[in-house]
């Protein structure tokens, strides 16, 4: 009887496609964390923070109706945020583990990577507000940076595995799976 074993594909192309894929993988993961993350991290701060939220807003020049609106808007924008990041790191998976996707997410994650850094530079050109809480501020900015790397690192991996998949198709070489 002949058995065939299957091809094993570990030549330093093949090997690279599967480190990039897996980061497809893992990036898309934290992707889906940090969107969960931001989510309930905006709902407590409105919830522990209610009062001087509404202080703020000054429900006497906008009155009642004008806070609902505004705390609306704030939630629809929280939902397009969860929404986008979803899809980037469920996107990501999928491209991943083999899957064909198209280029939109790559192209959502620069954004958020562009909003990222618009929102550090937001933090330290008008953090006097939180400089009395420094603490909030660190953490708040850590985060910010660690959600940036894993975007950059997404968007990396994406355009490597594109390349080495259209390579494959071009040459009629397996690299991989």
């Amino acid at each position: 009887m002949d058995q065939t074993e299957p091809e094993i594909y570990n030549d330093p192309a093949a090997v690279r496609l599967r480190k990039d894929e897996n980061t497809l993988v893992v990036v898309g993961g934290g992707v889906l964390l940090f969107g969960v993350w931001s989510l309930v991290k905006a709902l407590l701060y409105l919830i522990s923070d209610r009062t001087e939220i509404i202080e703020e807003i000054s429900i006497n020049e906008i009155g009642k109706a004008g806070v609902i609106v505004v705390v609306a808007a704030v939630f629809l924008i929280l939902m397009a945020d969860l929404a986008v990041r979803l899809y980037v790191g469920l996107s990501a998976r999928a491209e991943g583990r083999g899957h064909k996707k198209s280029p939109v997410y790559l192209i959502l994650t620069g954004a958020m990577v562009l909003g990222s850094l618009i929102t550090l530079f937001i933090l330290f050109r008008y953090g006097k507000a939180a400089a009395n809480d420094i603490p909030d501020m660190i953490i708040s900015t850590l985060i910010e940076l660690t959600s940036m790397v894993l975007e950059c690192e997404m968007i990396y991996a994406g355009i490597r595995v594109r390349r080495a998949r259209a390579q494959e198709i071009n040459t009629g070489k397996k690299t991989g799976r």
